[in-house]
């Protein structure tokens, strides 16, 4: 009997032994968890006259018009400068003639007057191809046709064009828009849209019948012929001297003026 009681008896102290290792049991939800509340600043508790409002400015309660205040414009914290206009009116921020402002997003943003544009205005830089990626920034219509995402882009591309003859946006007849190469793309010869006809190949910008290559561009209503630059007329069996008198090989008229 005593050695039992003796047994019961340790078992007794051992269950509530608080000085015990942990076991990596559960955590106690009603302690172990507990943690302090992060630090919200300062309480803005000041009774502002009239219109005022009580606003945290650098850490302090302060008492600001937000009908007004670029700084917190209709709400405590909502700049205008942050893209959403570049004053604060009857407690919305004012972009240019827009009396509601922007959103102040990449979709939604308040830029400054540019070139023909005189006022501040609202631009969607994501789409917008005169404010593409930023205020001001134009793509180059020889690079991209439209902006998409924010870059200037060519058909259905995520890229632009060089910009170069070599590499210049086009659209063609069938409404499809991908980057030429302008120096010899029979349908895009020298410029865009500008296809030689059936007999003629593109070399060097140019339309041209024979074998003999320009080696300058020649005008527009003229074409390399035999090496020389005339108009379509005066190119008979790849040399020019027609019915028309020809032009001569700078592109222009002949003195004659022609036919």
């Amino acid at each position: 009997m005593r050695t039992l009681l003796l047994a019961m008896l340790a078992l007794v102290v051992a269950c509530g032994d608080d000085d015990a290792e942990p076991d990596g049991g559960a955590t106690d939800l009603g302690v172990d968890s507990f943690t302090l509340p992060p630090d919200l600043g300062p309480p803005c508790e000041l009774e502002c006259a009239g219109p005022e409002t009580c606003c945290v400015v650098d850490g302090e309660p302060t008492c600001v018009d937000t009908r007004n205040d670029p700084d917190h414009c209709g709400l405590c914290g909502r700049e205008c400068a942050d893209g959403r206009g570049t004053f604060c009116q009857n407690s919305v921020c004012v972009c240019g003639s827009v009396r509601l402002g922007c959103l102040g997003t990449e979709e939604s943003l308040c830029c400054p007057p540019v070139e023909d544009r005189t006022t501040d205005y609202c631009a969607n830089l994501r789409e917008d191809a005169r404010d593409c990626g930023g205020c001001g920034i134009e793509c180059d219509p020889r690079v991209a046709d439209r902006c998409g995402g924010g870059r200037c882009v060519c058909g259905e591309s995520r890229t632009g064009c060089d910009g170069t003859d070599e590499s210049t946006c086009c659209r063609d007849a069938f409404g499809m828009v991908e980057c030429r190469d302008l120096t010899i793309d029979r349908f895009h010869c020298g410029e865009c849209e500008n296809a030689c006809e059936t007999r003629e190949s593109c070399a060097n910008g140019n339309c041209t019948l024979g074998p003999d290559i320009c080696e300058e561009r020649c005008t527009d209503t003229a074409i390399c012929c035999g090496g020389e630059c005339c108009t379509r007329g005066a190119c008979i069996g790849g040399v020019c001297g027609g019915a028309d008198g020809g032009v001569p090989e700078d592109g222009g008229v002949p003195e004659d003026g022609g036919a």
